[in-house]
């Protein structure tokens, strides 16, 4: 089934049409298509149980750890890849907390991490071979998640501790023969430049590459040929063809962000997911109101779409703010100036009801609404090929079609969504 298409409405909602976390119902038709894969093997690879922090400076200076008779130090580099925790209300970190950067060229060898924050146990996932990055609770602390040694449409299949069921990670929820589950709740990580994350969180903790398995030699990156073998059209066990639509719209290799929504009418299971290609956020933020699929017109939680200042990646936020008043208020954005000073140079959109200028965490940096935070819908990354083929039916944004002239008239009313 194609994509559809997501298109900008000239109206604002006053309220938020529906929750923006929540789990996803897997089917026996989905367990039944997860295959066994040679990289890594059967038995996939160790998790990281016991994981260690430390602070941006120790990071920098490195970690020397002894393999055999040598020694080898690991630094987290201004050009490395990390995942970003940093969740304000209702998921697990806030702005008044340091954020966590989980360092990429730990997560190719181990995949996943269990951890906890304020006592909140929670597990956090990195598939190279598909760039889908995810986080989401557990329900307590004996509930470890690994890599099971299987993959299903391309991305790795989880093993759980305490019921040893496989879930699927980019659906973030389990998966059996003869039933389904589904517990998980979505936690919003952000995958951004070490140089980019410590200029937002210069109070952040990094994870240390004291994982408790000195074996593994982490400068060494064992996926480095992923995108190779995407443009030369190798895409693993996946079914992307990049001949038929809608796969062709994009390449293999595109980074894309994909929002997900529960409770949609219309939806199987009730969930949506929007996948926005980054390629599709350029020069402005892109501000969502409505969409209208299969003739239907349909309100959702105002969004933004954002580019970080130095480009590369792109985050999702909800566009409501709560006044000292208490009262609500809907914002649209636009891209901060170019010329900025130092202190707000990292400001990536500016409101166009009160000209605040907003950082790429979501945090009102200066203006009349300085100090506000942004909510996270949620959110996770991949690439294009991976996000195409595991939500067939997702709603697919294309700048060329969002745009007040080319968008159907808004109805004088809007239905809510439950």
């Amino acid at each position: 089934m194609a994509l559809s298409k997501w298109f900008l409405a000239g109206v604002i909602l006053n309220s938020l049409a529906f929750s923006t976390l929540g789990a996803y119902i897997c089917s026996s038709a989905d367990f039944a298509s997860v295959t066994s894969t040679d990289v890594p093997s059967q038995e996939g690879r160790s998790s990281i149980d016991d994981p260690h922090f430390t602070n941006i400076s120790s990071a920098e200076r490195g970690y020397t750890a002894q393999i055999g008779s040598l020694r080898t130090t690991y630094y987290t580099r201004d050009d490395e890849l990390v995942l970003s925790l940093f969740s304000p209300s209702g998921a697990l970190a806030d702005h008044t907390e340091p954020a966590r950067a989980y360092p990429v060229s730990i997560l190719n060898w181990h995949f996943v991490v269990n951890d906890e924050l304020h006592g909140v146990p929670f597990t956090l996932s990195f598939d190279p071979r598909t760039r889908a990055a995810m986080a989401w609770r557990t329900l307590d602390e004996s509930s470890l998640f690994s890599d099971s040694g299987a993959t299903f449409r391309s991305n790795i299949v989880l093993r759980e501790s305490t019921t040893a069921s496989s879930w699927l990670q980019m659906k973030t929820c389990a998966a059996t023969a003869n039933a389904t589950l589904a517990v998980a709740t979505l936690v919003t990580l952000d995958v951004l430049p070490f140089s980019v994350w410590k200029g937002l969180h210069p109070n952040g903790t990094v994870l240390s590459y004291d994982t408790g398995h000195p074996e593994t030699v982490y400068n060494l990156d064992p996926w480095s040929n992923v995108v190779d073998l995407l443009n030369s059209g190798e895409y693993f066990d996946s079914g992307f063809d990049p001949s038929q639509e809608p796969y062709r719209q994009h390449s293999a290799s595109e980074e894309t962000l994909v929002l997900r929504f529960t409770d949609v009418d219309g939806y199987e299971g009730g969930l949506a997911h929007l996948i926005v290609p980054d390629s599709q956020v350029l020069l402005q933020p892109v501000n969502l109101r409505y969409y209208h699929a299969d003739g239907l017109v349909k309100p959702h939680a105002p969004l933004v779409v954002a580019r970080s200042a130095e480009g590369g990646t792109t985050a999702g936020f909800e566009a409501m703010v709560q006044l000292a008043t208490g009262q609500q208020c809907t914002l649209a954005f636009e891209a901060a100036p170019t010329q900025l000073p130092q202190s707000t140079s990292r400001a990536v959109m500016r409101d166009t009801a009160s000209s605040s200028l907003w950082d790429f965490a979501g945090r009102c940096v200066e203006g009349p609404l300085l100090g506000l935070q942004l909510q996270r819908p949620a959110t996770f990354r991949s690439y294009w090929y991976a996000a195409s083929v595991m939500f067939p039916d997702a709603i697919l944004f294309d700048a060329a079609e969002h745009s007040f002239t080319e968008a159907s008239p808004a109805p004088s009313f809007l239905p809510r969504i439950r």
